[in-house]
């Protein structure tokens, strides 16, 4: 095994020292969490320790690397927390040395006079020199910063996937079923620093993982799970109870070393059996970002736990007919996130809103419904000021997020102005977004009439203000079209550039393009022909 593990890294040097965590992780497929114990009160640790002993999960620490020696703790080594008991207040941890020598000499140490017969029949204390000792838990946090817990169960089963992100703003997906109710742990594994020697300084990078529950019958599709974000090498989150029902789990990683692929793994650790399956992008809603993380709002809001930035200040607009919802702390997602609801069913709501930020986010552009960006300038402190235009529609939402890269506490986000106001119809800078236009198409295609150019590849016409759509749809399962549009004769209509237009439609997919009126009065008349072969 020692051998192989060599091999795996590189060297036999390679396998000096290290985390303990790494080593749980790798003989037990369990996952291993770790706390940096001056994030949490003295409570807090021992709520985290004493439930994992109670679960009898592997518990492990290391010590500081300055420890003075009189106490007995070796210096930058680790420990094994085997159990921890609480008697009249007394808080009581048990660790081993696992040199079997070398012990802590502090109180209730084996020589220490802080024992009474009680307290020693409870823990049962053995006055041995085996590397076993006792200490109060104010004295573990103040020697030992780390706590790792393997979270390993007899039983369980264990499941991965590889996966090679494409680029640093795309996410990867895979998908899954739960057919029984079952706990379950999903990780995102960064590979470790000796991978990457050619480096210099390499670290892990930021990154997400994301589940949602998805349901293709159901509008919108997705229904937020679970998350977590960071900059560690293993980013995961765990799920007591998961549901029966299909599965998606989006990763991504800010990923900045461009001479290497971006490679990393996720994986599942549950109770029932889970496999993944392959998840394309072209397999789902091109929203899905906006659908998951406007679930996250809605359910977050439900139970009281909505965060916004200490510069913000939610108020209620209920009343006066649309309400903003914030969430622009670490909220686990990876996104800072703003949520306009309009709840008037005649008119449109219309949002100018500018923000001030660093470079550690940028605006997440994955198919925004009713947006326009305005304008951009930096300041001296370069700082960037951003100004967006939104539309929400009638009785509908509208989320915009900003996707993190790095760690909350180096981001700096500020609502400088946001204001609103109602309007009966679609401003004039809206009306060609691109998402208004597939909203419009999926809306309205069904109902309209259309010929077939070649077995399931349509062609409809579609006005659309003051134009005409075309919109080719291709419903073949194997054949991708390449198609040659060529316009003549044409009467109170337009095309941009050449007379023609070349589109490219996937199987299964659908393109547009526009002829405009020159005067919305008058007839139009257009003859139309056509070329296309497949690729």
């Amino acid at each position: 095994m020692e051998k192989a593990w060599a091999k795996i890294n590189g060297s036999y040097a390679s396998t000096i020292a290290g985390l303990p965590s790494e080593a749980f992780g790798v003989l037990t497929e369990a996952p291993c969490f770790s706390f940096s114990n001056r994030k949490y009160t003295q409570d807090e640790m021992w709520k985290i320790i004493s439930n994992a002993d109670r679960e009898q999960y592997i518990i492990c620490t290391n010590s500081k690397g300055d420890v003075p020696e009189m106490t007995g703790i070796v210096r930058g080594h680790a420990y094994t927390i085997v159990s921890a008991y609480e008697f009249k207040n007394i808080r009581l941890l048990k660790l081993r040395n696992p040199w079997g020598s070398y012990e802590w000499s502090g109180d209730y140490s084996d020589k220490s006079d802080k024992w009474d017969e009680e307290l020693r029949n409870f823990v049962n204390f053995k006055n041995q020199d085996d590397g076993i000792f006792f200490m109060k838990i104010e004295d573990f946090l103040n020697y030992f910063p780390y706590t790792f817990i393997c979270k390993y169960k007899n039983n369980y089963f264990y499941e991965y996937k590889k996966f090679q992100q494409s680029d640093r703003d795309s996410f990867v997906a895979c998908k899954f079923t739960v057919r029984d109710n079952t706990h379950a742990v999903f990780t995102l594994h960064q590979k470790q620093q000796r991978f990457f020697r050619k480096i210099k300084n390499y670290k892990a990078t930021y990154g997400s993982i994301i589940l949602a529950k998805y349901d293709k019958s159901k509008n919108p599709n997705y229904e937020y799970y679970s998350s977590d974000c960071s900059n560690q090498e293993k980013i995961h989150f765990e799920i007591d109870k998961l549901d029966s029902g299909e599965y998606h789990v989006f990763a991504n990683l800010n990923w900045q070393y461009s001479s290497f692929p971006c490679k990393y793994t996720i994986s599942c650790y549950s109770a029932k059996e889970i496999k993944f399956e392959n998840l394309t992008l072209d397999d789902i809603p091109n929203n899905y970002i906006l659908q998951i993380l406007n679930s996250f709002i809605k359910k977050t809001k439900e139970i009281n736990q909505l965060n916004s930035s200490s510069n913000i200040e939610s108020v209620d607009n209920t009343e006066n007919g649309y309400d903003i919802d914030y969430s622009l702390n670490n909220n686990h997602t990876g996104f800072f996130i703003m949520r306009f609801s309009n709840f008037r069913s005649s008119e449109f709501l219309q949002v100018n809103l500018e923000i001030k930020k660093n470079d550690k986010l940028y605006l997440c552009k994955l198919n925004l419904d009713g947006f326009v960006s305005l304008d951009e300038t930096q300041d001296e402190d370069s700082s960037t000021f951003s100004k967006y235009e939104l539309l929400v529609g009638k009785n509908s939402n509208q989320i915009i997020a900003w996707k993190l890269l790095d760690h909350p506490s180096k981001v700096d986000f500020k609502v400088v102005s946001c204001t609103t106001c109602f309007c009966d119809q679609i401003p004039e800078n809206f009306k060609f977004q691109k998402d208004m236009i597939l909203k419009f198409i999926e809306e309205n295609i069904d109902n309209t009439q259309g010929q077939e150019l070649e077995e399931k590849l349509f062609l409809k016409e579609l006005e659309y203000y003051e134009s005409i759509m075309f919109v080719l749809i291709n419903k073949n399962n194997n054949h991708n079209f390449k198609i040659k549009l060529q316009f003549h004769d044409l009467v109170n209509l337009c095309i941009d550039r050449e007379s023609n237009k070349l589109l490219f439609i996937k199987s299964q997919s659908q393109d547009y393009c526009f002829l405009k009126k020159f005067n919305s009065a008058m007839k139009i008349d257009y003859k139309l022909s056509y070329s296309l072969k497949t690729y």
